[in-house]
């Protein structure tokens, strides 16, 4: 990654500074191919002119006084043999996954409905078993709807037409990412990396940490921050000399009598056991005579669990502070170890033990203190599990702890390879409710001496808890199972609390009525659930309550529901998307800087359909008029084409243009409206998309201005805009509640099917000689209305209508190509006079106005028809001046064409946005929906 080096530099000069030290930093750049490596230099040497562009001050200098960086093609050569690494830390950014090679690999179909599929909640990575050689990222989702699997057996079939045949009934191949160790190419690169450096950091989506370790490689930290994507891996083949030496003492004050060899066996168990749980252990006990201490008292609680879960079970050990992050705790404030231990009770059932320890080994006159502070940590772990996991008041975050605890199974529990432990069917059965889970905690305080009592201190049920004990063992207790440990005996003690733990399952939702994904001449059976060693299990069956729930929905979704149900959701930002926002925050920041301004970046960087929207601190050297002085050098020198700057409170909101641009498509806009027809009349109209938050903006004439202005120049969008308002207001309203006058001098070429619409009174007008007539028609309309609501005693037509039998529907005026007509000097003089009527009292008679044209002027839009059309959708115009007359402020001539818009609603402050496109056969397709749905009484979304 080009940016990884300078990545580096500023962390390690940010550390210098901060602890005052002066640090020398020397940064080698390798590449094992030559037109890579020149290719990268050329990278960096384009992107950072100075690797000190940000801050300019003495410190700064200093830093970069003391700065080499050196640039080498990386020589073939195994590891030095005399263990003298000439660098400190190694960095690879997806180094080792660039070397995958795509693979298919059977999985079990898991069919479930498209409503409640979230494929980015599900891990793709492969379940490992002891001793793999390989580790595999599916490029699908482990659970999809049905056209999905379908999908993916076609193009299986396609290109793996042996394998797919034999592949048996239930499973269906998908592609996968899949990385050896074993592959020279790999386990080159991976010593190489390790002969370089004392600590190798991976940031890798494929390593996974346990392909390292078999291989004799320790790992020193593992961090899982997201479901999916990379990891953090630090590794290391340095000796822990130090730290054995202070484990031989600590063990020889416990046991004197242990001979030299079984003292040697002892250190490598605990040192093992504490690599099974977290490299982290290990790495902290190196550095530390005290944390030697700490991982002495893990692995005995890990023992003492290990021992109350016998049986042939598959556990998974996990060092809390690696998972910190991902479960929403900080490092510190949470527990020692998590245990996840997946089984089948004295009936067959399947169950999952979660069990949390937090441990401490002091000596006798630390014991209260630390015994006070250790229960303090696992309550405040403990009781927020027990709050996720309960099924009393149905906690929001029950699905989310659910799903990362059952991603944890297939991450850290490996199947020996002749069992029978399916990691992917328990992550199945966790999530849905097809297991119960029997959650408990404990505090274990060891006491390594001096020597002062040997009675044992009873376990203390620890408050706000459920489940969580604290045991205080004496020093002879603790001598007692460090012997045992050492004997490799289980650990005689007693379970605390005495009754079942409580124990939690979810209400597993019920099952769809075909969830065959694909079968010739008949479905797929479904998966069987994972069976245990012992006699068949009794599955857990689920209530009938929800079945009975689904089966009281009566309302059957309207045809143009049914027809947005299949429309795609809006895709996240890929990879290479992402790598491009970073790309442009840092050329920005620095740009600025370059330019004298400040470039501090408030809250997260927007990624919205035309651009990135970022959001800098504003000061006196940056407003929005310095950076808009700005653009021009900006895209010249610096490659960044600004699209829109906007002042706000404190900060300045800058655009810059993204591309390719991202399609907004009406369709799958409308699936998050969820329009359906109103029985009172409609008014709020979805129009577009807001780049400020990628949320939805609706015109509404009742709560906003009652007239609108469009502009836009060919090309821009405007007639996409008026057919989407079309739409809009024939998908929510009855052609009995709500009637169009449309008139278009283009003949109606723009808008194809929408002319059939009933909605539209009398079809698409489209000559002259036409529209003045049903404009003065509006006008006599306006003027009778008045009459029956002063009468009925409201002051507006939805009023009116909420109390008569006898409606008065809403009628919309919408013009295209104003100005076109507005040339001829009678229509001019005719139609002027009729629109300014209707713009000064034409809202409470629940008629409202939409005027279109590419170039509105004072000559063709006289001052106060202007005025009164005060909804401004103001698209791409030709010059500012435009821009000016239309939304009092320059930055419309600066818009992408199709579809990017500034919007200024009632006064308000122009809102930049997005206007979704349809293609003349989804324009087809909604027509004949929306033609086709009926009354339903619901209320607007």
């Amino acid at each position: 990654s080009e940016l990884l080096p300078g990545a580096v530099v500023e962390e390690i000069r940010d550390l210098s500074e901060d602890e005052e030290q002066d640090a020398m930093c020397q940064v080698l750049l390798a590449h094992s191919d030559k037109k890579k490596l020149r290719a990268l230099f050329r990278s960096l040497t384009r992107a950072s002119e100075s690797l000190d562009s940000f801050n300019t001050s003495e410190a700064t200098r200093e830093f970069m006084a003391r700065l080499r960086i050196n640039i080498m093609v990386a020589e073939n050569g195994g590891s030095n043999p005399e263990d003298i690494h000439p660098y400190d830390i190694v960095f690879a950014e997806g180094t080792i996954a660039r070397h995958a090679r795509l693979d298919w690999d059977a999985i079990h179909v898991d069919c479930r409905p498209a409503e409640v599929v979230r494929p980015s909640a599900w891990s793709r990575r492969k379940p490992m078993r002891a001793g793999a050689i390989s580790s595999a990222v599916y490029l699908a989702s482990p659970t999809a709807p049905k056209p999905v699997w379908a999908y993916l057996k076609a193009i299986a079939c396609a290109r793996e037409p042996e394998r797919a045949r034999q592949v048996p009934e239930g499973q269906c191949l998908v592609p996968s990412r899949s990385l050896a160790v074993h592959d020279e190419a790999i386990g080159h690169l991976i010593d190489k990396m390790h002969a370089l450096g004392n600590w190798v950091v991976n940031y890798d989506e494929l390593l996974h940490r346990k392909l390292l370790a078999n291989k004799g490689i320790k790992i020193i930290r593992y961090k899982q921050d997201a479901t999916q994507g990379r990891n953090l891996i630090v590794s290391s083949k340095a000796k822990d000399s130090l730290l054995r030496s202070a484990l031989r003492q600590l063990i020889t004050k416990l046991i004197p009598d242990l001979d030299q060899i079984a003292l040697g066996k002892v250190v490598d168990d605990l040192i093992n056991e504490a690599n099974a749980i977290s490299g982290n252990l290990v790495l902290r006990a190196v550095r530390r005579v005290e944390n030697a201490k700490e991982l002495l008292g893990l692995v005995l609680s890990k023992y003492l669990i290990t021992s109350e879960l016998q049986g042939q079970r598959n556990n998974g050990w996990f060092l809390l502070d690696d998972y910190a992050t991902w479960l929403g705790e900080e490092e510190g404030l949470i527990a020692d170890i998590l245990c996840l231990s997946p089984g089948y009770d004295s009936a067959g059932a399947p169950i999952l033990d979660v069990v949390i320890t937090e441990a401490k080994f002091v000596e006798h006159s630390s014991v209260k203190d630390k015994a006070k502070e250790s229960a303090n940590q696992l309550r405040q772990t403990l009781a927020r599990l027990e709050r996720g996991l309960a099924t009393e008041g149905d906690p929001l975050d029950r699905d989310i702890w659910l799903a990362r605890i059952s991603d944890m199974i297939v991450d850290g529990i490996e199947a020996n390879a002749v069992d029978n432990f399916n990691a992917a069917d328990w992550r199945r059965m966790v999530r849905d409710g097809g297991c119960s889970i029997r959650i408990r905690g404990y505090s274990h305080v060891f006491d390594h001496g001096p020597e002062q009592s040997t009675d044992d201190e009873k376990p203390v049920c620890i408050k706000d808890t459920q489940s969580g004990y604290q045991e205080v063992f004496p020093v002879n207790k603790t001598r007692e199972f460090l012997k045992a440990f050492a004997a490799k005996q289980a650990a005689n003690r007693s379970v605390p609390g005495g009754a079942t733990p409580p124990s939690y399952q979810k209400v597993p939702p019920p099952e769809p009525p075909d969830s065959a994904p694909f079968a010739e001449g008949g479905a797929l059976p479904k998966q069987p659930p994972p069976q245990p060693p012992a006699p068949a299990p009794v599955a857990a069956k689920p209530p009938a309550e929800p079945a009975a729930a689904a089966d009281k929905i009566e309302a059957s979704p309207t045809p143009l529901l049914q027809l947005l149900s299949g429309y795609p959701q809006t895709q996240a930002a890929d990879a290479s998307t992402l790598a491009w926002m970073e790309q442009v925050t840092l050329a920005a920041r620095k740009a600025l800087v370059s330019y004298g301004m400040s470039a501090e970046v408030v809250g997260q960087p927007i990624l919205t359909p035309n651009s990135l929207l970022l959001r800098f601190k504003g000061t006196d050297e940056l407003t929005a008029a310095t950076i808009e002085k700005k653009r021009s050098q900006l895209y010249t020198t610096h490659g960044l084409k600004i699209v829109n700057v906007r002042p706000g409170p404190g900060v300045v909101a800058v655009s810059f243009e993204r591309s390719p641009r991202q399609m907004v498509r009406l369709g799958s806009l409308w699936k998050l409206w969820n329009p359906v027809v109103s029985p009172h009349g409609n008014t709020k109209l979805l129009i577009a998309v807001k780049e400020e938050d990628n949320t939805c903006l609706f015109l509404d004439p009742l709560t906003q201005s009652p007239h609108t202005l469009i502009a836009g120049t060919s090309g821009s969008g405007k007639s996409v805009l008026l057919q989407n308002i079309l739409l809009a207001i024939a998908a929510t309203n009855t052609p009995e509640l709500t009637k169009v006058v449309l008139i278009d001098p283009k003949h109606g070429v723009d808008y194809g099917p929408l002319g059939h619409l009933p909605h539209i009174q009398g079809g698409i007008i489209t000559k002259m000689e036409d529209a003045l007539p049903a404009i003065t028609a509006l006008v006599e309309e306006m003027e009778n209305r008045y009459p029956m609501l002063n009468q009925a005693g409201v002051n507006h037509v939805r009023l009116y209508n909420q109390n008569q039998p006898n409606k008065l529907p809403f009628i919309w005026l919408i013009h295209d190509e104003f100005a076109d007509w507005m040339q001829d000097e009678h229509y001019r003089d005719e139609v002027v006079a009729l629109v300014n009527r209707l713009g000064m009292k034409a809202r409470a008679a629940g008629i409202f106005l939409i005027f279109a044209a590419q170039r509105p002027s004072v000559e063709v839009m006289p001052m106060q028809l202007r005025d009164n059309l005060d909804n401004r959708l103001i698209l791409r115009v030709a010059q500012e001046g435009t821009s000016q007359f239309c939304l009092g402020e320059k930055g419309s001539e600066n818009l992408l064409p199709q579809g990017q818009m500034l919007a200024r609603l009632g006064g308000s402050q122009p809102v930049l946005c997005q206007v979704p496109f349809a293609d003349l056969a989804e324009l087809q397709a909604l027509c004949v929906a929306i033609a086709h749905q009926g009354l339903q009484e619901a209320p607007v979304a």
